[in-house]
């Protein structure tokens, strides 16, 4: 089985009556193989998560 594609997904989220953070970012991978099998993963990055 061998990776054929990496896809990522860049969540944002701003949080108006927040006490802390006011917006989220989240940052979701989907990996794909040559065998149809697929799996879905979350990463960050601190402070700020940024897409590559």
């Amino acid at each position: 089985m061998k990776i054929t594609d990496i896809k990522t997904f860049l969540m944002h989220a701003n949080v108006p009556d927040s006490s802390g953070w006011r917006a989220r970012n989240w940052l979701f991978i989907k990996v794909y193989t040559d065998e149809g099998i697929y799996g879905v993963g979350e990463g960050s990055g601190w402070p700020r998560v940024v897409e590559t």
